[in-house]
């Protein structure tokens, strides 16, 4: 856990895009003002897949997602260069939502975390949103 939350509370929940059902696990709300202001940097990770009629990944392809994730948490969660504020699956993609203060540092310590894993088939945006609107729209989704 990092810092920034004093609480660990997730929220999970589903949603629909298209047809598709979306498993949606969140932060319970937003961090404070000033910790928002400093981890002002979102970064998404989406890891396209090929799924059925349901839009969910396959057991194997869940199982890569699910040690990349691990991986992803040691090499920036635990450092304290990120926090996870989402994870959204379906649709035929996986998202992981990371807010960083060091854009740069957090591509460096992923990078280092994943070293030795094999190539993993993600894109990897970053934006700046200092008002943590990405979360922000999930909670307001689920209220």
């Amino acid at each position: 856990m990092t810092g920034i939350y004093k609480d660990d509370l997730w929220s999970v929940g589903e949603g629909n895009v298209d047809g598709f059902p979306i498993l949606v696990r969140a932060r319970s709300a937003l961090p404070a003002v000033p910790d928002r202001a400093i981890y002002e940097n979102l970064i998404i990770i989406t890891w396209p897949y090929d799924s059925d009629e349901s839009g969910m990944p396959a057991l194997d392809i869940y199982e890569q997602m699910r040690r990349f994730e691990d991986s992803l948490e040691t090499a920036v969660g635990t450092k304290d260069v990120g926090v996870q504020a989402a994870s959204l699956t379906g649709n035929g993609r996986k998202e992981w939502r990371y807010y960083t203060y060091d854009p740069d540092d957090f591509m460096s310590k992923l990078n280092l975390g994943l070293s030795g894993h094999p190539h993993y088939p993600i894109d990897v945006q970053m934006f700046l949103d200092s008002e943590w609107g990405a979360l922000a729209h999930l909670l307001s989704e689920r209220a």
